[in-house]
Formats: structure tokens, sequence, C-alpha cells
């Protein structure tokens, strides 16, 4: 098989997986390159070894993702707590040239991906690194759900796995640092924004950055813990943080009381916590 009968594959496997509805599965086979151009950021591309849903129709976090790039627009840091792939730092990184965005990934593979599609797109202000985040530093154990046929599991995590049997984790040791130790308030200016998705790790987190917090950034969190929610509340509600649930379906922005945990059969599994006025936020998620 040459190269343009393996393009030519890939292109009708394109064409099958965007004309269908609802995410990609197993049986929606494409390997290669595809165009990101479904979001308010310049056009993009990246790898897929079958192994993501970005490319289909379903629009992957579409709220989460129009509600990224505006924010962007009017950042003065970008910071990527949980980068996988690369999806939100690209889209930072094409909005924002003249900003450095901070991309954090400790899977290997993951991050893998993130380098080869920083490079593939010649972006140079994405500063990707692969390590964890937490509230103190040094080495971790990382674990992640093997998924048979996808070569990247969609989520890694520093907190052990009970609920898993061990024969089916993946597990790698990683580099673990604090925010505050690994980026000056400077680099996240007035008007931060943070996207976090560190699959149950986040009150650590939070309790590494406080010197950031100070800066009151925009944040963009997924969490399923009640305990770390309540945490988190805990924590940035005397800072004056208020919060919104962001619904990927209803492609909405509502006001609520406090932070909750995500239901992980929901349409709503991101939330903001911001500081900006209910009519600063109207008029960004209106624009």
């Amino acid at each position: 098989m040459d190269l343009n009968e393996v393009l030519d594959i890939n292109r009708k496997a394109l064409e099958h997986v965007r004309s269908r509805t609802g995410l990609v599965d197993a049986s929606d086979k494409f390997f290669g390159f595809f165009l990101v151009d479904k979001y308010e950021s310049p056009p993009f591309v990246m790898f897929s070894a079958n192994d993501t849903g970005v490319y289909s129709d379903a629009q992957y976090e579409s709220a989460s993702m129009r509600l990224w790039c505006r924010l962007c627009v009017v950042a003065s840091g970008i910071v990527d707590i949980g980068s996988h792939a690369g999806l939100y730092s690209l889209a930072a990184a094409s909005i924002r040239p003249d900003l450095e965005v901070f991309a954090f990934e400790p899977n290997p593979y993951a991050f893998a991906r993130l380098r080869l599609n920083k490079t593939v797109n010649a972006i140079s202000n994405i500063r990707d690194m692969r390590a964890a985040l937490s509230h103190s530093e040094g080495i971790a154990q990382l674990h992640w759900v093997r998924k048979p046929g996808l070569p990247i599991s969609a989520g890694g995590t520093i907190i052990p796995i009970a609920h898993v049997s061990q024969s089916k984790l993946e597990h790698y040791v990683t580099e673990v640092r604090r925010l505050d130790g690994v980026l000056a308030v400077e680099k996240i200016g007035d008007r931060g924004l943070i996207k976090m998705d560190v699959e149950g790790a986040e009150l650590s987190v939070f309790r590494g950055m406080q010197n950031i917090l100070d800066k009151r950034p925009d944040i963009i969190l997924e969490s399923f813990s009640r305990v770390g929610c309540d945490a988190i509340n805990a924590l940035l509600r005397p800072l004056g943080y208020a919060t919104y649930r962001i619904d990927e379906l209803a492609g909405t922005l509502a006001r609520q009381d406090g932070l909750t945990p995500a239901d992980h059969t929901s349409s709503c599994r991101n939330q903001l916590l911001t500081v900006r006025s209910e009519a600063e936020m109207s008029a960004i998620w209106n624009s």
C-alpha cells in the first residue's frame, strides 16, 4: 500500500465519521491529520490514531470551547492544566500568538501527541511541560485506565484509583510541580485564564497555586468530587468568585450557587469560576 492509498482511505474514513451524529466509536477508524475549524479560533490540524472524537460532528466540548476562545481574547496569561493532546492549548495559542501558553500534561502518550500537534502547526508560543501539578513538588505515580485499541487514555491522575482492577491500569512515574513554583504571577497578569482537567486532583492543584489565585484568574474546571468541590468553594468564595455551569448540549452558561460535582452522564461537566460581573460575563458570552 503506497501513501496515496493510505491518504485516500483516511479521507473516506473522515468523511464517514463526519457524516455521523454523536461521538466517534471504535468502529469509526481514522488514522491521520484532520482540520479543526469548528471553534472560534484560527484553524489548526491535529493527529488521530483512532483515539479522538474532536473531528466528529458532536463538536467536542463546544460550549466550553466557545467560552475558552472568547476569554482567550481578553486574557493576560493562559494556562492549560491537563492539556492532553492540546485542543485547548492549540486554540489559545492560535488566538493569542502574542502570549506564551503554558500547557501541563503528565501522561507520556498524550504529551507526545501534544508535542506533535504543536510541531506540525509550527506553533512556537506553547510552553509544554510533561509534569503533573499538585500542592507539593517531587515525583509521583500517574495512573490511567488502559483502553484496548485506543492508544491515549482520556485521563490520568496521581490520585490512587481504587475502584478499578490493577490489571486494567497503566502506570508511569511523573514529575510533580506546584503551579506557584513554575509560573511567576507576572506571567498570568490581572486577567489570567486557566483550564483544569486533572481527574480528581483539583484541590491539590488549587492548594499549590495560592499566589496565582491572588490574581483571581478565570478558571474552567472539571470536577466530579463533592469533597473537592466543597473545599474549593471554601477556598475561593473569600476571593469573590462566582460559579457558572456550562452545558455543552444546550450551549448555555448559567449562574449557580457554588461549584457542584459533575455527573459523568450529564452534558454539564465543566464549570466556570470567575470574579467578573454578571454583566461582563453576559457580554462575553453573547458577543
